[in-house]
């Protein structure tokens, strides 16, 4: 296209990057952010929400987390409700990848992972954190269960 003289626009990158989502290439698309500010194409609230949640869906919180950031220092752009919701459900990624890495969660950890299922409205999902914890929930755990049922 640019071998052509033809500049990519909004609606060209658009439709490149929207294929590369569903075929699940994050790392491909995010080549692309670059060249889209290179050639003053602006980056909108739907196509970060989308590498955001293709980050997630790949298990990829850091990734997702820095996307977030980005969308936050994006000029022009106010992050929606889907978006932080996006960013919030890290938490759980956060603590599986903890798990993995063998390392052992205190209150501390799971605390904001039962705030964010109450805010949600998932108390079941919360309480069921709450129970298959081990180890000692201290003060703030025991509020943010009993907040689930507030």
């Amino acid at each position: 296209m640019q071998d052509r003289g033809v500049a990519p626009d909004a609606f060209s990158y658009s439709t490149l990057l929207a294929a590369l989502i569903r075929a699940g290439h994050l790392d491909h698309a995010l080549t692309f952010l670059p060249l889209m500010e290179d050639d003053a194409v602006a980056l909108d609230l739907v196509l970060f929400s989308n590498l955001i949640h293709l980050a997630l869906r790949g298990g990829d919180a850091p990734k997702a987390l820095a996307l977030f950031s980005r969308l936050r220092g994006a000029a022009g752009i106010k992050p929606d409700l889907k978006a932080y919701n996006a960013a919030i459900a890290t938490n759980r990624l956060l603590l599986h990848d903890m798990l993995s890495d063998g390392v052992a969660p205190d209150a501390e950890s799971y605390s904001p992972i039962l705030a964010t299922l109450a805010r949600r409205g998932r108390h079941l999902a919360a309480v069921s954190l709450f129970t298959h914890m081990r180890v000692k929930p201290d003060l703030s755990v025991f509020n943010t269960v009993l907040n689930a049922y507030g």
